[in-house]
């Protein structure tokens, strides 16, 4: 079989052009870091990295819910702590009210302070976090708490989401849709809804409360720490002599206090569940960073050994068709 210079110049451009793609792939590579470019270069390596890539964007979700409820419940906790200090505040000064020294001024002097600190606490129970109202329930938008002048009430009486707040009474329906008022997040947890006929709630095992119900702090019926505060300045302003009546509601008054530091508790759990999920979370991320590198990209140090071989390759074939071609030329000018 004769071969001629057109056959060979044919294979070589064949050759060249190959050499060159491979050039280009490897400049690419280095250029970018990654193994390849199209699926169809790697197809296994693609479809396993799609699949990690997917589970990192699930991931992220998950991390900035995490991240989003903890700062949340940082400043949660930051309100309640205030709210508990402002309540030692109200017991002290009562006690000196009640000790049977204090006169008709001093106690009128006590009762205006007390006013005050119930304001105070009703401003924390109130307190937003990025422009949202942290202890409404689902209700984020617009102040849980409020307050209404009620002819023949010596004082101001406390409402929550538009419910008065001393006519709430454990086991109703009003008291059940009050307390389970909740929105979910998904933590990563094996989000799920409830069957029929309750399919429009989560089930709560499979997700991460991230909302507050300010009743669990401040109380609901009578004995709510507002009406009690109520209580304390109307005793004050009426006299405030009977020694009896005077201890009892300041038990009364620590009795309500205390949900605070019970809430404060819970609080504290939460937030440390939360650091536990976000340790998880953060740990699952490295692990599959570490996939997605080992699936998509290339070691740089290998990449610029792989271009330069190919690229002496591209360049030895260059001097070759130098040598191979150059008497092709006078067979044209035969």
């Amino acid at each position: 079989m004769r071969i001629t210079n057109t056959t060979i110049a044919r294979n070589y451009t064949s050759n060249l052009n190959r050499n060159l793609s491979l050039l280009n792939d490897g400049n690419y590579r280095v250029a970018s870091g990654r193994k390849f470019n199209r699926m169809s270069e790697n197809t296994a390596d693609g479809v396993r990295a799609m699949t990690v890539r997917r589970s990192l964007a699930r991931l992220e979700g998950y991390l900035d819910n995490a991240v989003t409820a903890k700062n949340t419940f940082a400043g949660a906790e930051k309100n309640l702590l205030k709210i508990s200090d402002l309540t030692k505040d109200i017991s002290d000064k009562f006690i000196v009210a009640i000790n049977g020294t204090s006169g008709k001024v001093e106690r009128e002097i006590i009762a205006k302070e007390l006013e005050e600190l119930r304001n105070q606490i009703l401003a924390s129970a109130n307190g937003q976090h990025s422009e949202r109202y942290l202890f409404g329930g689902t209700n984020t938008r617009t102040q849980p708490f409020t307050t209404q002048t009620i002819e023949g009430e010596p004082n101001p009486v406390l409402f929550y989401n538009g419910v008065r707040v001393d006519t709430i009474v454990k086991g109703d329906p009003q008291f059940d849709y009050l307390f389970n008022d909740a929105a979910y997040i998904d933590l990563g947890l094996g989000f799920q809804m409830q069957p029929a006929p309750d399919s429009q709630n989560v089930t709560p095992s499979s997700a991460f409360k991230s909302t507050l119900v300010g009743l669990d702090f401040l109380g609901w019926g009578e004995d709510n720490i507002y009406n009690v505060i109520n209580e304390m300045i109307t005793f004050l302003r009426d006299g405030g002599s009977d020694s009896e009546k005077g201890g009892a509601l300041l038990d009364k008054f620590r009795a309500a206090a205390d949900m605070v530091g019970v809430e404060l508790t819970k609080l504290g759990s939460d937030t440390a569940y939360l650091d536990f999920t976000i340790s998880r979370l953060e740990a699952q991320n490295d692990t599959l960073i570490e996939q997605q590198s080992h699936l998509e990209f290339i070691d740089p140090y290998e990449a610029i050994m792989d271009f330069k071989m190919q690229e002496y390759v591209y360049n030895a074939a260059l001097q070759m068709g130098s040598r191979l071609l150059q008497p092709s030329i006078f067979n044209f000018i035969r």
